[in-house]
């Protein structure tokens, strides 16, 4: 490809477009492997929008009584 890929700046664009189109498209335009992607974005930490939105809908759903923890592991649940 020719141009340094930023690592964080792959991470926070593949997990805004993820619901738009699959991470391999993203991954295949950006030059990068799959497998480099989910990765980076483990190690850069970033929440995406869907990410924050389903914990909403968690806490929603189960009206707040949950710890966080619990709501954590029902989100992690979900995601599986």
């Amino acid at each position: 490809m020719g141009v340094e890929v930023v690592p964080k700046i792959v991470a926070q664009l593949g997990g805004d477009l993820n619901g738009i189109m699959p991470i391999t498209e993203i991954c295949k335009h950006q030059g990068v492997p799959r497998s480099t992607f989910y990765r980076w974005k483990k190690e850069s930490g970033i929440e995406t929008k869907t990410d924050k939105r389903v914990q909403k809908i968690v806490c929603l759903r189960h009206k707040y009584r949950y710890s966080y923890r619990k709501i954590t592991s029902i989100f992690q649940s979900e995601q599986a």
